[in-house]
């Protein structure tokens, strides 16, 4: 029954396509946005999630998903149309279409990610689910950590938080630099991520401390300069560890949880210009933080709705450009592999790297600042309605595959958390999951993995040898 529902969903997402009106309708984004939350309430009841525990990928997900695409038609359009970034002019008569588009590719990620087994005892899923079956040992924990505070000294030796800093603060520098400390960055991000998803699983108290210890340190560090993204990605990893291995968590306490959560990282985006050793530091954000709308709290989620409605219009005049836009997240994990290509190829950097079609429609090239991307947008502009439909199937397959594997196996368990640490973000991303992120993680669990593994088993032969003596 659920597939068939779903199914039914997709077409009939298809059908609100092909009727979208082609100028901005009130009525129809309304009559979208209510049909998304039926469908959203169909979804967590079908998986239990009232009572069940909410915090997953998939709450995380669609709360950000139905931010980003379906709030600003219906709350800001009539009322406000100029919010923040909306006053950069755009074509207002595509605003029904990107609407409906959006909701169609929410139908496909709902068809890819709901499970159509039969569970006969529904009872377990409100308990805490036990440890995976593989295990996680101290020496394997510990290892990360030394690899985590080695590439943050080299991070910081080699001017990166610096760099951070100052771009948050407006003193200069640019996200996009390249440097050394930009991979000891990468390094020190995916061992952080992996120390929160592991932290759980260890057994050792002393080590479970000292993890818990260092991940607030670098969260608390990465807060002063302004910088979020880790932060959340954290909290994310944590939240759904802990709802999954401790203590479920229930759907209204997530939502107070996110509210708290969200008017905390208002806080400290309204409050980046300002030093955080500064004296007056609380009272000058307290009162440069306006809030006229509930839906304020979540403007860096609303504001890529203006990027979604500018990917549709440029590949409605333009064309698609199918995987053009991929090959600076495909050859990613390789180093100076893209650099390479796009020195080859001949095309603006723009258009082949993903993300950044938005900004250079609107700034044109070597813009100092970006205006962010959109998931739908992004993956229309590549494939059109098709592409949305593979695309985005396909991304809530991944999820529900690697959450099932992710108790018999220690990559399936990574991919998930890693997954889940990009939830917020995603919607308002591009469409391909950072793949260096992915591949570094699953390389350096691989390699130390093997090393404290055989360090374990000598340590094992040479206990043994010396009980016998």
């Amino acid at each position: 029954m659920k597939l068939i529902l779903n199914i039914f969903f997709c077409l009939f997402a298809g059908l609100l396509c092909i009727a979208a009106p082609n100028r901005y309708s009130y009525e129809f984004c309304l009559l979208i946005l209510m049909i998304f939350l039926g469908n959203v309430v169909y979804f967590f009841l079908s998986n239990k999630t009232g009572t069940g525990n909410a915090a997953t990928f998939d709450f995380f997900f669609i709360f950000s998903y139905g931010m980003v695409n379906f709030i600003y038609p219906v709350f800001y359009k009539p009322y406000n149309p100029n919010y923040t970034i909306f006053e950069y002019p755009f074509n207002h008569n595509v605003i029904s279409k990107s609407t409906a588009i959006a909701y169609l590719g929410f139908t496909f990620f709902v068809l890819g990610k709901s499970s159509y087994k039969t569970v006969a005892n529904t009872v377990q899923n409100y308990k805490r689910e036990e440890l995976p079956d593989f295990k996680v040992n101290g020496l394997f924990v510990r290892s990360i950590f030394l690899v985590a505070i080695a590439s943050l000294i080299g991070y910081i030796a080699t001017g990166g938080l610096k760099e951070i800093q100052n771009v948050y603060s407006g003193s200069g520098g640019s996200l996009n630099t390249v440097g050394l400390f930009s991979y000891f960055n990468n390094v020190f991000v995916i061992c952080a991520n992996l120390l929160a998803i592991f932290v759980f699983l260890v057994r050792d108290k002393v080590t479970k401390m000292i993890t818990f210890a260092f991940i607030i340190f670098c969260s608390l560090m990465m807060l002063t300069t302004g910088s979020r993204t880790l932060v959340l990605g954290l909290g994310l990893i944590l939240f759904t560890s802990y709802g999954r291995f401790v203590k479920r968590i229930s759907l209204p306490k997530m939502m107070i949880i996110l509210l708290i959560g969200s008017l905390f990282m208002t806080f400290i985006q309204v409050s980046r210009t300002q030093q955080f050793s500064g004296s007056r530091w609380v009272d000058d954000a307290s009162r440069n933080l306006e809030i006229e709308s509930p839906f304020d709290i979540f403007n860096d989620l609303v504001v890529n709705n203006r990027n979604l409605y500018v990917l549709v219009d440029f590949a409605d005049k333009t064309g698609h450009v199918f995987f053009l836009s991929a090959i600076s997240d495909l050859t990613s994990p390789i180093p100076g592999a893209f650099s390479y290509i796009s020195d080859s190829v001949g095309l603006p950097l723009e258009l082949i790297t993903g993300g950044a079609l938005p900004t250079f429609i609107e700034f044109g090239a070597d813009s100092d600042w970006g205006l962010g991307t959109n998931l739908v947008g992004e993956t229309y502009v590549g494939y059109g309605f098709y592409g949305i439909c593979i695309i985005m199937f396909l991304i809530g397959a991944a999820v529900k595959y690697s959450y099932r594997y992710s108790d018999k196996s220690i990559y399936s368990f990574v991919i998930y958390y890693l997954l889940v640490s990009h939830a917020v973000f995603f919607p308002r991303a591009f469409y391909l999951y950072q793949p260096r992120t992915l591949v570094w993680s699953i390389l350096l669990i691989f390699i130390l993995l093997r090393i404290t593994n055989s360090i374990s088993k000598r340590r094992s032969v040479t206990s043994n040898i010396s009980i016998e003596i």
